[in-house]
């Protein structure tokens, strides 16, 4: 979920799945030195794949439910 910070996850937020334009904009405007994508692999344990393909129409949006599902 590229589309809100982290923090509103913890609060219960849903993260819709985007493509990574925005990111590397922000990226290349030096906003943060670091990207975290857990709640993308939360939600999509495939989403290097599916990146590298430019299959992200085809990534499941985060939800803090999935939390629950992990072993």
């Amino acid at each position: 979920g590229l589309n809100q910070e982290f923090i509103q996850s913890l609060a219960g937020a849903s993260a819709a799945a985007t493509d990574i334009d925005e990111l590397l904009r922000r990226m290349h405007a030096n906003e943060f030195s670091l990207v975290a994508i857990g709640r993308g692999l939360i939600a999509n344990p495939d989403w290097a794949e599916k990146i590298r393909q430019g299959l992200h129409r085809e990534l499941q949006p985060y939800t803090p439910a999935l939390l629950g599902q992990l072993n």
